[in-house]
């Protein structure tokens, strides 16, 4: 059996490459970043697909939680217009 030798790489060709290699990893780390989330996105789909009355729910809960933090500032707005209102029907 015969061993294939390689040339060994002179200093230069190893710094050009490294920057490269840099290049190609962050390339793949991308790549599998978006196929997780593609599959994430097709595995939601799927379980909304399958019960959704149970996936409507639950987006109800949401914009009900993200809503509440708006509702003491409206009813405070509401609050001062009434006021406002009642004061200037006493004259």
């Amino acid at each position: 059996m015969t061993s294939v030798r390689h040339k060994p790489q002179r200093p230069q060709d190893k710094e050009a490459a490294a920057p490269r290699r840099r290049r190609h990893r962050a390339t793949a780390a991308l790549q599998v970043w978006l196929s997780r989330h593609a599959q994430a996105a097709l595995g939601a789909l799927g379980r909304f697909l399958r019960s959704p009355l149970a996936a409507l729910m639950s987006v109800a809960v949401v914009a009900i939680a993200a809503a509440l933090p708006a509702l003491p500032l409206r009813l405070a707005g509401q609050l001062a217009r009434l006021l406002a209102s009642w004061e200037g029907r006493g004259r």
